[in-house]
């Protein structure tokens, strides 16, 4: 085993511990875009705490007269200038669909300690909590297993189940949704990490069985989908049985009140919380939610939506290119997509996210390794891990008609836990036979993997789903874009992002920042009356603005953003893309001249296009 000393202090360890708190801080500075400071969030969760602490269900805010008045409240086209974006409208009361959860672990002990909690600050504590959760939970199994790992693995451990797992995009934008879907995970984790100290203790004890028990219906809580995690409490109320155990019956029947008691108790009180909101014990808010597409419309768990989702989610490439952050999302699906079919947002699939998912098929080289006793329960623990990813990603993909990043923080950690142990049963293998040459192999394989999936996660982490990094925080992003091109060449300086557009709304946003704090320029993009003009702010300046123009702007859409060398490309879309790849478009149409805007020599722009038109998907 490594485990390089230092004086009487062991390094590795050390180091693995430096790790854990600097991926804490980089998710708090991705959720935060490098601001550490108040930014403007939708902070729904804090609503539904204000509301529970006033004895309610519902928010305290009432939704106006007008949206009660129209014909059609859930109607998107009448409710726009009125709806809580995602929140459900029932019996004139604004209602949370997502899971109560985060309230209960952490905005309401936030509250007590007085404490201001936001969606920023708790998803990357979620994630980290999680994080740190599942480590404990592999480490607590590869010791009862007496599996020979080296120490310095766990540093790769924590590549993986940090930064390959799709938390940096998560966090890229951290709003309610992210939170619910960072707290599920969460509390999963900390369910496992509880269920095997639990069981691996010399007695075991009940108490950490109970606490895994509530921590797993806490994850349904949050998420609805992780009722599917009921696998893991049967599996563990099977293997606590041991005939060998004096009094078993009596034992046994104790654990599983412990395993089982505060688990239904959850589930009981979940039910409860949506009757009292709904009148049914089934619904969770989703049939009347508000949202920009009318759920009527929504063709929910079918079948039609298998295919397409499981490409998006599983098959579909990212895009590697020469622009920074050289990683970026284009999904695209190769056929037909079926009717009702909404998006996809954008979405990279979990093969592209992490490489290392391609040696899952070492599963049929491991199961020839002869385990006995404890240590056969490696490979099974790691089995259930990835059939529980395996039915999450099936679940996703028939229960909506549309794909999205977020989603893949539902199942994709469970597979990753899998690859983890199975890596360490092979090396287990490996160095028990002697066989150090193929270890080595093996090994370098597994980091190359890890590490470019960890790139890769960052790199579309930078970018997010709308750019939330550039166009919060510019200075910081054209540091890093100009540092990072100063290493590898003038050529990654160029600019891309993604706006977001809704139903033609007036709009002022800034688009891109050039030069130093207080001596740079600022490109601006406006939106009125379905016109569009850019404008340029030089060193605080008034804004120097492009004439008026009308391209052919869709009701709802997106402008994605290029600069490159010495044009600006401008793309408006109801789908998300990307400006480098021109063959993709129908056609281009120029709108602004060359000296339509004064622009100074460090942000010089020679044309400006919109494309108004391309091709359906």
């Amino acid at each position: 085993m490594l485990n390089v000393m230092f004086g009487k202090i062991k390094i590795i360890p050390v180091i693995i511990e430096i790790c854990i708190f600097g991926v804490l801080i980089y998710y708090v500075w991705s959720a935060f875009n490098g601001q550490f400071i108040k930014i403007p969030v939708t902070n729904y969760y804090s609503r539904l705490t204000d509301s529970l602490l006033h004895g309610h269900l519902y928010f305290l805010e009432n939704p106006s007269p007008k949206l009660l008045s129209l014909v059609d409240p859930y109607d998107p086209s009448q409710n726009e200038p009125y709806r809580l974006h995602d929140v459900s409208l029932y019996k004139g009361k604004w209602y949370l669909y997502f899971g109560i959860t985060p309230v209960l672990i952490l905005w309401l002990p936030a509250y007590i300690f007085g404490i201001e909690m936001v969606d920023p600050k708790a998803v990357p504590i979620f994630c980290w909590i999680g994080l740190v959760a599942s480590i404990k939970f592999i480490q607590n199994i590869v010791y009862a297993s007496h599996l020979k790992i080296a120490s310095w693995m766990w540093l790769f451990v924590i590549i993986i189940l940090g930064f390959n797992n799709s938390a940096p995009f998560l966090l890229r934008r951290p709003a309610f949704y992210e939170t619910a879907i960072s707290a599920a995970y969460c509390c999963s984790m900390l369910a496992l990490y509880l269920y095997s100290k639990g069981y691996f203790n010399p007695v075991r004890s009940k108490f950490n069985l109970a606490m895994g028990s509530l921590f797993l219906g806490l994850s349904v809580g949050a998420r609805p989908n992780y009722l599917i995690w009921g696998i893991v409490l049967i599996a563990v109320s099977l293997a606590t049985y041991d005939r060998s155990r004096k009094g078993v019956k009596a034992l046994w029947l104790n654990e599983q009140i412990a395993l089982w008691g505060p688990y239904v108790f959850t589930i009981m009180c979940l039910a409860i919380y949506n009757y009292l909101r709904f009148d049914s014990i089934f619904e969770f808010g989703v049939k009347y939610m508000l949202a920009g597409v009318s759920r009527n419309q929504i063709n929910m768990f079918s079948i039609s939506s298998l295919l397409p989702n499981l490409y998006f989610y599983v098959l579909q490439p990212i895009m590697v290119d020469k622009i920074f952050p050289f990683f970026h999302v284009l999904p695209y699906y190769p056929a037909a997509l079926p009717k009702g079919y909404i998006g996809p947002e954008p979405v990279v699939g979990v093969l592209s996210l992490s490489p290392l998912l391609y040696l899952i098929p070492l599963i049929s080289l491991v199961i020839i390794y002869k385990y006995t006793c404890i240590r056969g329960y490696t490979l099974i623990v790691a089995s259930i891990m990835f059939l529980l990813g395996i039915i999450q990603l099936l679940l996703i993909s028939i229960v909506l008609p549309s794909a999205t990043m977020r989603y893949i923080f539902d199942f994709l950690p469970s597979m990753l836990i899998s690859l983890v142990f199975i890596i360490f049963i092979v090396n287990d293998y490996l160095f028990r036979n002697n066989k150090y040459s193929i270890s080595l192999l093996f090994n370098i394989v597994v980091v190359i993997f890890a590490i470019y999936g960890a790139i890769a996660n960052i790199g579309i982490g930078l970018v997010g789903y709308y750019n939330e990094y550039q166009l919060l925080n510019p200075m910081s992003y054209n540091n890093i874009r100009e540092k990072i091109g100063y290493i590898l060449g003038r050529h990654c300086l160029k600019y891309h992002f993604v706006l977001d557009v809704y139903k033609r709304g007036d709009s002022t946003q800034p688009i891109m920042y050039f030069g130093h704090k207080g001596k740079g320029d600022l490109i601006m993009i406006e939106i009125k009356n379905n016109k569009v003009r850019i404008g340029i702010d030089h060193s605080g300046q008034p804004t120097t603005w492009s004439k008026w123009n009308v391209p052919n702007i869709p009701s709802a859409m997106k402008l994605s953003v290029e600069i490159n060398n010495s044009e600006l490309i401008v793309i408006t879309d109801d789908v998300d893309v990307v400006s480098p790849y021109a063959p993709y478009y129908a056609s281009m149409l120029p709108v602004f001249g060359k000296n339509d805007i004064g622009f100074s020599a460090a942000s010089k722009v020679a044309n400006i296009i919109i494309i108004s038109e391309l091709r359906n998907y």
